[in-house]
């Protein structure tokens, strides 16, 4: 795994806080637990990452069009469908982190479509947010 894929597998489980509105102050001891888990090789420590990251979260997450266009950068950045369904997996097993069975609000779904223009719609729906709740 190359570190563009690590911090892919970081901005999904962040993108889908904020999707999610399920901030919370222990989020970020989680997040450290998925680098632990993957390891980290960037010239940026995982703080300064996580700065970044989180801000382009949030300007992601204000908009349905944002949040999509965020999806398709870190689908991209996954790079492979093995790749992926670890990063669909990791982000049901960190929203279910938050307590609440099944994730909060966000409806989880899986991309497992080897073609990229449906992989990148599955992994779109994972962050779709629920209307009217």
């Amino acid at each position: 795994m190359n570190q563009k894929q690590r911090e892919a597998l970081v901005d999904l489980p962040l993108l889908g806080m904020f999707a999610d509105g399920s901030l919370k102050v222990s989020d970020d001891q989680k997040l450290l637990s998925v680098i632990e888990e993957i390891g980290w090789e960037s010239y940026q420590t995982p703080d300064l990452y996580f700065q970044s990251a989180i801000a382009k979260a949030r300007d992601a997450a204000d908009t349905e069009a944002g949040t999509l266009a965020r999806l398709k950068k870190i689908h991209d950045s996954l790079g492979s469908d093995e790749i992926r369904q670890q990063a669909i997996e990791r982000l049901e097993k960190f929203l279910r982190l938050d307590g609440e069975p099944g994730g909060g609000r966000v409806q989880i779904s899986r991309a497992r479509s080897s073609e990229s223009s449906r992989a990148t719609r599955g992994v779109a729906t994972t962050l779709q947010r629920k209307r009217g709740n």
